[in-house]
């Protein structure tokens, strides 16, 4: 009798571990909250912004610039090959001089827009997802209107020119530190993450989320936690980002803009060792 019941016992603990390794704590059913909303007037209908740049090169060899909503289903998935798929490339309108800095443009957000869906909320089951998108600059300079793989550098997500704020550095895979993204949910069941969790990375398995309404949001990634807001007229300024900015020496005096062009040469400039060259 003592037998038959440890071993009742015993397989009752198997099974429990089983289940455990089948459905891990992390991933059961997490009842996710609404996010609170800001401005709320029924999601953006149309985004519009300014494009500085201080790179002298910026407009040189331009086939025809545009800026576009750019699927992140690369940077969510870590894919530095992904290649945005053309339908859900939304194309914008450049409203002003584009050889004067900034440059402003427009666009009219789709009623149904076809990028790819990503399930990033966190909450251990299979849902329909969201799309994600950053409003970017690019050059189309190969094909049709939409960009193709040669317009996209083989594919990944912009780093420069885009509401998002990038890291420049490869070695961390140019991760996304902050700026804005635009979310389209297709129905009010979808979550999306409302900060960067305890590893600082954006879509990981340790951001806590909550539940976004059906359509377009804006998310400031540049608060924490993360800023949800739904106006109507949304205006969204894209970063040129560290590496394509024009270091300014024009506020030192020459001794400290001649000391500060010396230290860049030092990182940065190419062919010091490998030439022999030395500053």
């Amino acid at each position: 009798m003592i037998f038959s019941a440890f071993v009742r016992s015993r397989v009752l603990v198997l099974l429990a571990l089983s289940l455990l390794t089948v459905f891990p704590a992390t991933a059961q059913n997490v009842e996710l909250v609404p996010v609170p909303i800001e401005n709320d007037e029924g999601g953006p209908v149309r985004i519009t912004g300014a494009v500085t740049y201080t790179n002298p090169f910026f407009t040189a060899g331009v086939e025809e610039p545009m800026v576009i909503l750019e699927d992140q289903a690369g940077f969510v998935r870590r894919d530095r090959g992904f290649l945005m798929p053309p339908e859900s490339q939304v194309l914008g309108q450049i409203t002003s001089d584009f050889f004067t800095s900034p440059f402003y443009y427009s666009i009219s957000l789709p009623i149904e827009p076809a990028a790819t869906l990503v399930d990033v909320d966190n909450d251990g089951e299979e849902d329909t997802g969201v799309m994600v998108y950053a409003i970017a600059y690019w050059n189309n300079v190969f094909g049709p209107p939409e960009l193709e793989e040669r317009d996209l550098y083989g594919g990944g997500w912009s780093t420069a020119y885009v509401s998002t704020r990038v890291d420049p550095d490869r070695s961390d895979n140019y991760e996304i530190r902050g700026g804005t993204l635009l979310i389209y949910a297709p129905d009010d069941k979808q979550g999306f993450p409302t900060s960067w969790g305890d590893d600082g990375l954006l879509f990981t398995e340790d951001d806590p989320t909550g539940l976004v309404p059906q359509g377009y949001t804006l998310v400031n990634l540049d608060t924490d936690p993360f800023t949800f807001s739904r106006p109507r007229e949304a205006v969204v300024d894209l970063i040129e980002g560290e590496l394509s900015e024009v270091d300014d020496f024009s506020s030192m005096t020459y001794t400290e803009a001649f000391d500060a062009m010396i230290d860049k040469f030092r990182r940065e400039y190419a062919f010091t060792e490998f030439k022999g060259i030395v500053l």
